[in-house]
Parts: structure tokens; C-alpha cells; sequence
């Protein structure tokens, strides 16, 4: 059988075993979610996939010199319990969500968003990012997201219809920045990941855990051009596996100005990112390619 073929039914496979787990997570505690996660990540490090390659890439290259350390079974756990956990507590109201999700800093969302001008808030693949929109909609904030659409349409609507389920806007890339800007107007916060190598967005190389990596400079243009507040948030798993969503002071911007405050405001957000990750590696995506692309004239990891 040609790989094409054998693409197309994996392909085929996506929504029924994405609806299978939403029905399962309905059934069953979050301990045994989290058990579940343990095999399914088992059987991850287990496989030939080019997700393992660049996991070990990562390690040799990126984690082993800032000196982090973790396993390709915790991270794979990481991601799946964070996306089991997602589904999960979609099924549940308000009051069951927030007995798993502390925030903190919920005062500085609150004093960005008195100017009336919204608030952009960064943010990156990081644990179980896909709660903390639901999150701010509970601290009774208007938020919307910039999400990509994937491939498989039926898959992307299925996981949008979820993310707006609790009143969050879920806003395609592909719409151009006159989205984003409507909801700025309309006083929303709106999150933004930037943590990926991403084409077709507007992006330039900029330091990334010390590596320049190509990082979408959009955000910090509209900041600056605008005067939005900027700030960065992630939610994070502690030791019980429930959460935490952190919300930073905003970003300090009188002091990016010339034709490359951007670039000075998106390092700040990257090195923001960066010390999460130093917090807990485990919790971060490395099977994302995030140094894929590089600036002419450098290697690529090795």
C-alpha cells in the first residue's frame, strides 16, 4: 500500500477517535484520565514517528545545553493529559471547572483591560493551554482567540464548537489582523500563541531558549502601533494535576520604539515563554519543529 492511501485513512480516523475520547472523558474521573494519558504516551515513545526524531533532536541540541532535563514519556503525558483534561471539563459548568483552575494575577487583566482598549495576551503550547480561555471568560472578561485551521475541517470544527462552548471567540488566522482589531475595540482580551514556527504568518527570527527561531512579529506591531496593553499568561500543572493560569504584569512598552520595537518586544514575550519552560520543560511541546526554518546563512540543529 502507498503511503498516500494509508495518509488519507489515518486522516479518515482523526474525528471518530476525537469523538470516542469526548464520550470516554465524559464517563470516567480525571484520575483515570490521567492513567489513560500514562498509556497513550507509552505507546507514543513506542512508535516510529518523526515526532520521536525531533525529540531527541530537541534534547541533544537545545535541552542539553541549557541544562533541562526530561523524559520523551512526560512529555508526551503532558500533552495528552492537558488535551484529555480539555475534554473533560468541557462537560462540566463553571463551578467543577474552576475547583481545578486557580488563577493568579487576575488583577492585571482587570487593570489593562479599565483603558478600554482590550488586551493582547501571549501565550504558547504549554501544558493544558486550551483551558485558560475558559478560564478568562470565568473572571468575567470577553476573550477571543487566533487559532489555525487544520487540515481536516470536520476536525477543526468539532474542537472550535468546544472552545466556544463557554462564550470564548474563536477567531481563523487566515481572517488577516481586522478580526483581531474588531475584538480589541469591542474591550476583548484576545490570546495569541506564538511559541511555533509558523508560515504564513507575519514573523522574523528572533532569540528563542538562545536559539534564533522564527516567531510571529504581529503581535507586538499591533501593540505598539495601537497602544495595546501586551501581557503573557500560561497555565500550568502542579503536583495534584490540577492547575494553575498565570497572568503576568503587561509588558512595559514605552521603551520599544524605532523601526525594530517589535523585534525588542517579541524578545521580551519569548523570554517570558522561556522561563516556563525552564520551570517545567515537561509541560512545553518539543515535538513542534520550532527552529525548522533559520536565518540564512546558519545550520540547522544537529
Amino acid at each position: 500500500m502507498s503511503r498516500l492511501p494509508f495518509r488519507k485513512l489515518r486522516h479518515r480516523m482523526y474525528l471518530p477517535v476525537l469523538e470516542s475520547l469526548y464520550s470516554i472523558t465524559e464517563a470516567v474521573s480525571r484520575e483515570t484520565l490521567w492513567s489513560i494519558s500514562g498509556i497513550i504516551a507509552r505507546i507514543f515513545c513506542s512508535l516510529k514517528l518523526s515526532s520521536n526524531e525531533t525529540l531527541e533532536l530537541h534534547r541533544r541540541t537545545v535541552m542539553r545545553s541549557l541544562g533541562l532535563e526530561c523524559s520523551s514519556f512526560e512529555i508526551y503525558r503532558s500533552l495528552v493529559a492537558g488535551y484529555l483534561d480539555f475534554l473533560h471539563l468541557s462537560h462540566l459548568d463553571d463551578v467543577e471547572f474552576q475547583e481545578v483552575i486557580t488563577v493568579e494575577g487576575a488583577e492585571h487583566l482587570a487593570d489593562a483591560l479599565d483603558a478600554g482598549n482590550g488586551c493582547i495576551l501571549i501565550t504558547a503550547h504549554y501544558s493544558a493551554w486550551e483551558l485558560s480561555p475558559r478560564a478568562v471568560v470565568n473572571l468575567g472578561h470577553r476573550i477571543g482567540i487566533i487559532h489555525k485551521e487544520l487540515d481536516d475541517s470536520e476536525v477543526s470544527a468539532f474542537l472550535n464548537d468546544l472552545r466556544r462552548k463557554p462564550g470564548v471567540d474563536s477567531v481563523d488566522r487566515s481572517r488577516g489582523p481586522g478580526a483581531l482589531l474588531r475584538l480589541l475595540r469591542q474591550n476583548a482580551a484576545v490570546g495569541i500563541l506564538i511559541d511555533q514556527d509558523t508560515m504564513g504568518a507575519d514573523g522574523e527570527f528572533v532569540d528563542f531558549l538562545g536559539i534564533p527561531a522564527r516567531t510571529p512579529t504581529g503581535p507586538a506591531k499591533i501593540a505598539l502601533r495601537f497602544g495595546i496593553p501586551v501581557s503573557t499568561l500560561h497555565i500550568r500543572r502542579n503536583k495534584d494535576r490540577d492547575y494553575i493560569l498565570v497572568i503576568d504584569k503587561p509588558v512595559d512598552t514605552s521603551t520599544f520604539s524605532g523601526d525594530d520595537g517589535h523585534i525588542q518586544l517579541t524578545e521580551v514575550l519569548n523570554r517570558r515563554i522561556g522561563e516556563w519552560i525552564h520551570e517545567d520543560p515537561a509541560q512545553w511541546v518539543w515535538i513542534h519543529k520550532r527552529w525548522h526554518h533559520r536565518p540564512d546563512g546558519s545550520t540547522g540543529l544537529r
